[in-house]
């Protein structure tokens, strides 16, 4: 619950793609007390590719928006520190493909690039392609194919994230899921707060 003082405090009810993140983290750098839930929802995955990027585009102009609040109110309770981590998954998910980026301009374009920034483009894209095969190695533990397009996956995210910076604004929607009566399923349990 937000008490109608602090959303005057506030400047009203943010119209943010990601308001439940947007008011969790503006109350935390006002030193308010922030609670969270233990909670079990059960909802629909998006029924089609379209609709995922689409919903997860709008989550990551959400993330985005957070971060530029973190970085212009800055924490009155020391919080900003773990703030900027919870924020920071869009940052890190652009970073994915740098080092391909890095590594094409420099061998296909011939634009010269420091030997430092080749090694660590170098190591990065190694690390990027080593984790699908530790996953293949460890797959008989891991007992998941589906953890076999994990790394595929952070990729699709990464150029999610760059389409949500570059391209032009999207409105809300609401996403099309593919159990509509799943999203309507509920359990909460408090488990605590934090300041």
């Amino acid at each position: 619950a937000v008490s109608a003082e602090f959303l005057r405090e506030i400047g009203g009810f943010p119209e943010k793609l990601a308001e439940d993140a947007y008011l969790s983290i503006a109350a935390s750098l006002r030193g308010r007390r922030v609670s969270l839930l233990d909670v079990v929802v059960w909802e629909g995955a998006p029924a089609t590719l379209r609709s995922l990027i689409k919903q997860r585009m709008r989550w990551y102009r959400g993330h985005l928006e957070c971060l530029s609040e973190v970085f212009r109110w800055r924490s009155q309770s020391g919080n900003t520190a773990r703030l900027l981590v919870v924020v920071l998954q869009p940052v890190i998910l652009l970073l994915l493909p740098t080092p391909f980026v890095v590594i094409a301009v420099h061998h296909f374009l011939n634009v010269e690039v420091p030997a430092y920034i080749m090694a660590m483009a170098y190591l990065e894209a190694f690390s990027l392609i080593a984790a699908p095969a530790y996953i293949v190695y460890r797959w008989k533990e891991l007992r998941e194919s589906s953890t076999l397009l994990a790394p595929l996956y952070w990729m699709l995210q990464s150029f999610i994230v760059l389409a949500s910076v570059v391209a032009p604004s999207v409105p809300w929607f609401k996403t099309v899921r593919s159990s509509e009566e799943l999203a309507n399923r509920v359990e909460v349990n408090t488990i605590g707060a934090i300041r």
